[in-house]
């Protein structure tokens, strides 16, 4: 038996038959859902178990069919008591159901071509670089769209014009109890995995859009269970450069020492011939850029850009493996010993310990700053003069110019000199910190002097990298900020990179190239004559570029730096910071607020790069 869509003149009627009809269209395309949504399994490039396998089916079934009623519920159901004209809403329903359909499509060609879903900043990508995200031109998506209107469309009025049969109405109720049971389970499967860390399954949390599985661990540890366990499968989370190291070890041709020294808060726009006397006087020391940018805003970030060559946002889903550094890897791998010296906080400590850096005991809190970094500097003279029968790789790190920090004992040349605590808004003499902060640079120069002195006595092909894990905000635009904000601005990221021995000789001289942090493993394994593995696009797997005059490719205009919090994309005229649930702010050159979006090319590359540095999931055990 048919029923006219003008025959119904209650509206109450109206209503309760715009209501039934919803839950039929609904549970149309909830079927039809559940069963596309298994196309995503056929893009998961993990391998899988079958237990996995199982839950993915399941869970799928029941999330993709749990979805649609929602959004039914969320944006057609509401309809149902506005609009009065039964024809008018079956359109509109038709409408919104196509245009879910095609997003629902282009998100599937985009997990298959870049393992992502449809988010917030994902559009801006879309609109600028459509076809290199989908492989397809945007006429395509209309008429996908026009295809799915016209699959919708006579569904939506046979729905309408038929009543359904008692028998067709149990065959519905036991499907849809099936499919919601499924919802349920998935989850239930997805705790107990949580609960017991089962790798396979955890691990493929974003394998479908919308997808929040339900966790065990935050709800049972405010219980007082801890779940902290090793993850079974965890070693999935890999560098895919540490990966292919670790398939293919590669040999350095040459051996020589070498120094890293790391001088927390040293800016790129000091007079360092003045400052930095006995470093420069080491060896002819060359400076790349002006523009070189550290991997982030704090020791621990920067100094995991400078080891693993990509951006510390991965510092936290890597930090419950042990994950080498491809430096300290590459070195190892060439029969180096290294060890790092300096008064870092646990956290770089225990970075460098799973990066495969050996550090010495934590400096005495007792002592001052200034005396740490002392402490720091002779332990790593007595290291260097004892291991003197392979080749070294010495890491020292000196902290105390990032407090302007120096003994009272040493006087220094630039006075006056501002008192007590200098992070108190614009109220503070800037002259005088400027002071008090050559004077903390001058001292940790004088202390290492005579590191350096036996440096190069004793090896004289040795190789130094001086530079600075983040610059010291000086209150460059008069907002009261100094010392070390949140903040991923350029004043707080640009930083001296000055690099001296047999590789200064082959570097570029192009002051206005932009480098960072990332460029030091590719341009050492150049000049250690190692051609580093490359991945399936015969790509770098790594966010830097070799700076050797040789290199054939170029360093980018832009970069990515950040924490794991938050990451930011520098571009030549402008900055765009993004963090987890709030909109991206863009900031110009001085560190303004600018109004303006985020650039959907360069976004588009960077995210796009950012993808391809984690090795491919590893079969499990």
């Amino acid at each position: 038996m048919k029923t006219s869509l003008s025959n119904i003149s209650s509206p109450q009627e109206i209503t309760s038959r715009l209501v039934s009809w919803g839950h039929w269209f609904s549970f149309a395309n909830s079927l039809g859902a559940a069963l596309f949504g298994m196309l995503y399994l056929l893009f998961n490039q993990s391998q899988t178990t079958i237990a996995s396998l199982c839950f993915n089916i399941i869970y799928g079934l029941g999330h993709f069919a749990v979805l649609t009623f929602i959004a039914y519920l969320i944006l057609l159901f509401p309809l149902a008591f506005v609009v009065r004209h039964p024809r008018s809403y079956l359109i509109i329903g038709a409408l919104l159901a196509a245009a879910a359909w095609t997003m629902l499509a282009l998100d599937l060609l985009l997990f298959a071509k870049h393992g992502l879903h449809l988010a917030q900043y994902m559009w801006a990508i879309l609109l600028e670089d459509a076809k290199g995200l989908t492989a397809a031109p945007g006429w395509s998506y209309l008429a996908f769209f026009s295809l799915m209107l016209a699959i919708q469309w006579p569904l939506a009025f046979a729905l309408w014009r038929r009543r359904t049969l008692p028998h067709r109405h149990r065959i519905a109720r036991r499907l849809a109890a099936t499919l919601v049971l499924f919802f349920l389970c998935g989850h239930l499967a997805y705790i107990a995995a949580d609960a017991i860390g089962y790798g396979p399954i955890i691990a493929k949390r974003e394998l479908y859009p919308l997808s929040y599985p339900t966790t065990a661990r935050n709800l049972l540890s405010d219980y007082g269970v801890n779940l902290d366990q090793r993850v079974e499968g965890q070693q999935q989370l890999r560098l895919a450069i540490s990966m292919e190291l670790e398939q293919q070890p590669l040999q350095l041709a040459t051996k020589s020492d070498l120094v890293v020294v790391v001088i927390d808060g040293l800016r790129n726009d000091l007079p360092l011939d003045q400052l930095m006397p006995a470093t420069l006087a080491w060896r002819p020391v060359r400076s790349i850029s002006n523009h070189h940018y550290a991997s982030g805003n704090n020791a621990t970030d920067s100094l995991y850009g400078l080891l693993h060559g990509v951006p510390p946002t991965y510092r936290k889903p890597l930090s419950k493996v042990t994950d080498k550094a491809p430096l300290l890897q590459l070195l190892a791998d060439s029969g180096y010993r290294g060890h790092y010296f300096g008064n870092a906080d646990r956290d770089t400590r225990d970075m460098l310990q799973r990066s495969g850096l050996a550090s010495a005991k934590i400096a005495d809190p007792a002592l001052t700053l200034s005396d740490a970094d002392a402490q720091a500097v002779a332990s790593a003279l007595d290291w260097w003069q004892a291991n003197g029968d392979v080749p070294r790789l010495l890491l020292l790190h000196l902290t105390a110019p990032s407090q302007l920090a120096y003994p009272a004992s040493f006087v220094g040349p630039y006075q006056p000199i501002f008192e007590g605590v200098f992070l108190n808004g614009n109220n503070t003499d800037r002259n005088k910190v400027i002071n008090r902060y050559y004077n903390s640079i001058k001292y940790s120069d004088q202390l290492l002097a005579p590191l350096l002195a036996t440096i190069s006595t004793s090896s004289p092909n040795a190789t130094l990298v001086v530079t600075s894990s983040f610059a010291l905000g000086l209150n460059e635009q008069q907002d009261g900020r100094w010392g070390i904000t949140h903040q991923l601005s350029r004043d707080q990221l640009q930083v001296p990179l000055l690099i001296s021995g047999p590789v200064a000789a082959q570097l570029r001289q192009d002051p206005n190239l932009t480098t960072s942090h990332y460029d030091l493993l590719p341009t050492l394994a150049a000049a250690g004559g190692v051609s580093l593995p490359l991945d399936a696009d015969g790509k770098l797997p790594l966010a830097g570029r070799s700076l050797l005059t040789n290199s054939t490719e170029l360093p980018r205009n832009w970069l990515l730096v950040g924490n794991r919090n938050h990451f930011a994309l520098i571009e030549t005229e402008r900055t765009t910071e993004f963090r987890h649930g709030r909109q991206p702010q863009v900031y110009d050159m001085r560190g303004r607020v600018i109004d303006d979006g985020p650039s959907g090319k360069a976004f588009s590359r960077a995210y796009k790069e950012m993808r391809r540095y984690l090795a491919p999931p590893a079969e499990s055990q």
